[in-house]
C-alpha cells in the first residue's frame, strides 16, 4: 500500500485483504497493526476521499483490524482516525 498510494485499485484490494485477514485473527491484528496497518489504510482515506470503495472498504479493514484489539484502538486513534472515518 506504501509503494502505490496513489493508485486507486491497489488501496481499495489491500484494504479488502486487511479486512479479510484480520476477521476474527488476533495474532493478524497484532501483526497489522505493528506493521503499521492502521497508518495505511487511513492514509489510503485521506488520500482517495472521493473514492466509494476505498472508504467503504478502508472502515471494513479499520473495524476488523480494532474489533476488540485494544493496542490498535490506540493506534486509530492516536493517529486521527476519527476525523478520518466521519469526514
Amino acid at each position: 500500500m506504501r509503494r502505490h498510494e496513489s493508485v486507486v485499485n491497489v488501496q481499495e484490494w489491500a484494504c479488502l485483504a486487511l479486512r479479510n485477514l484480520s476477521c476474527d485473527h488476533a495474532e493478524n491484528q497484532s501483526r497489522f497493526g505493528a506493521a503499521g496497518g492502521v497508518d495505511v489504510v487511513l492514509t489510503a482515506m485521506r488520500r482517495h476521499e472521493s473514492v466509494v470503495n476505498v472508504q467503504e472498504w478502508a472502515c471494513l479493514a479499520l473495524r476488523n483490524l480494532s474489533c476488540d484489539h485494544a493496542e490498535n484502538q490506540s493506534r486509530f486513534g492516536a493517529a486521527g482516525g476519527v476525523d478520518v472515518v466521519l469526514t
